[in-house]
């Protein structure tokens, strides 16, 4: 659990230094930050995207995941955690929810997010979230530079949500599996596409949290396959 308590602090830490930056910059060098952003993560997000072994299969499973999360409605959920944040510990502080919000995607969609933890529980090995707590500082800084405080705040739900894989390692192992680690990265490829596109184009209305259930769809299909099959 130490790596992934490290992960959260090292987004804090980038959240922090880029939350300085913010206060010595101005509004148009903040966006034009966003944008360049926008367009690294829909790179990253294609990169995974195309690598899919089932293209129908990938699509049920988004759909399904989006469906589950629109009843749920999970961006509902994480704004108005993110607005109790903000109340009680920055209440002055511009663009906080959408750096909460924008952050905890960024953080928790990708297979990283969900192999780092099983193989630190299964094997002792914690590589891949060092490598994870690298890369989410030194985007929480940018972030932050531009969405401020929000992006820090985002580092208690990576920490519940990599800690709960972590201690449910046993049973969702089967995410170690190349077919299901392929279809989980695919459909993370899809999501962070759909994030760039909010990055650059300011769509608030394509809501990326709601189709997050997508991420464990593949998960329980091979859970329920290990069980009856």
């Amino acid at each position: 659990m130490f790596a992934i308590f490290l992960n959260g602090f090292a987004i804090c830490l980038g959240g922090f230094l880029g939350y300085f930056f913010k206060n010595h910059s101005s509004l148009k060098l903040s966006r034009a930050i966003i944008i360049v952003m926008g367009f690294q993560i829909f790179a990253m997000g294609i990169k995974d995207a195309i690598h899919y072994e089932n293209g129908m299969l990938n699509v049920i499973y988004l759909v399904i995941g989006t469906v589950i999360g629109e009843i749920v409605d999970i961006d509902k959920k994480l704004k108005s955690m993110a607005l109790f944040f903000q109340n009680k510990f920055a209440k002055n502080s511009h663009g906080f929810v959408n750096g909460f919000i924008t952050a905890t995607l960024i953080f928790c969609i990708g297979s990283m997010a969900v192999i780092g933890p099983l193989k630190i529980a299964l094997e002792k090995d914690s590589s891949i979230i060092y490598i994870k707590a690298i890369l989410d500082g030194i985007m929480a800084m940018f972030l932050a530079s531009t969405y401020g405080l929000g992006v820090l705040f985002s580092a208690i739900i990576v920490i519940i949500y990599q800690g709960g894989i972590f201690l449910l390692a046993e049973i969702l192992k089967t995410a170690t599996d190349p077919h299901v680690l392929n279809q989980l990265s695919s459909i993370g490829g899809v999501l962070l596409t759909g994030l760039a596109f909010t990055f650059i184009f300011e769509k608030t209305d394509i809501k990326i949290s709601n189709m997050l259930p997508a991420m464990l769809i593949p998960v329980l299909v091979a859970i329920i396959k290990n069980i009856f099959v």
